[in-house]
C-alpha cells in the first residue's frame, strides 16, 4: 500500500469553458500537466479520473489514466475520489483539478507539512474560502464519500461538514487560480 496517492480531477464537462480544459495551455503546456508536475513532488503514483470522451487524448505515461466507477459515472469531484479509492488503497490521497494550472508542488508540500493522522481532510483556505478541490483526504473517507454518493449528495463543501478538517491558512493565492470560462483564461493567461 502507498502511502500517498495523486488524485488528479478531469471528468467534468467543461461547458462553461467551452472546450476541455485539460488541454488548454499556458505557457506551452497543457493545464493537465501542471497537476502532474506538483503532484510528482509528493508521489510517483498519480492517477487521472478523466471524462470518457477524452480518455484517449491525455499524453502522460507518469500518470495511470481512469475513468469514475461506471455506478457513479458523472457525479463529480466526489466520483473521482472514491473512483481513485475504489482501484487502489493508500493512506492519503492529494487531490487537485485539472484547471488550476498556476498549482506548485511547493503548495502540496505545505499541505503535506500539516498532515496528522487524528484528521480526515486537509484543507487550504484562500480568500476565506475552502479549497477542498486542492486538498489531502485519508483513506478513511471512503465510506462518507460512498453514502455521499449514493444519496446523490455530490457537494464538496457538504462532505467536509462530515469530516474532521484541518484548515489551512498558508498559502499565496495565485497558486489557486481557477480557470473556469473563457474570460478567466483572457485575465491570467493571456
Amino acid at each position: 500500500m502507498h502511502q500517498y496517492i495523486g488524485t488528479i480531477l478531469a471528468g467534468g464537462q467543461s461547458s462553461r469553458f467551452g472546450e476541455h480544459k485539460a488541454f488548454a495551455r499556458r505557457k506551452n503546456k497543457f493545464f493537465y500537466q501542471y497537476s502532474i508536475e506538483a503532484l510528482q513532488a509528493i508521489t510517483p503514483k498519480i492517477y487521472l479520473v478523466s471524462h470518457p470522451a477524452i480518455t484517449d487524448r491525455f499524453i502522460a505515461k507518469e500518470v495511470t489514466i481512469i475513468q469514475d466507477t461506471p455506478s457513479f459515472q458523472g457525479y463529480g469531484p466526489l466520483a473521482g475520489i472514491y473512483s481513485v479509492m475504489e482501484r487502489e488503497q493508500a493512506e492519503w490521497y492529494f487531490v487537485l483539478p485539472i484547471d488550476s494550472p498556476f498549482i506548485t508542488h511547493q503548495s502540496m508540500e505545505v499541505l503535506l507539512a500539516h498532515l496528522e493522522d487524528e484528521y480526515e481532510a486537509i484543507v487550504p483556505i484562500v480568500n476565506e474560502k475552502p479549497q477542498p478541490l486542492i486538498s489531502i483526504y485519508n483513506f478513511k473517507i471512503k465510506k462518507k464519500l460512498f453514502s455521499a454518493l449514493k444519496s446523490q449528495d455530490l457537494s464538496m463543501n457538504s462532505l467536509l461538514t462530515q469530516l474532521h478538517v484541518k484548515f489551512v491558512e498558508e498559502f499565496n493565492e495565485d497558486s489557486f487560480i481557477n480557470i473556469n470560462e473563457q474570460r478567466d483564461y483572457i485575465k491570467f493567461i493571456t
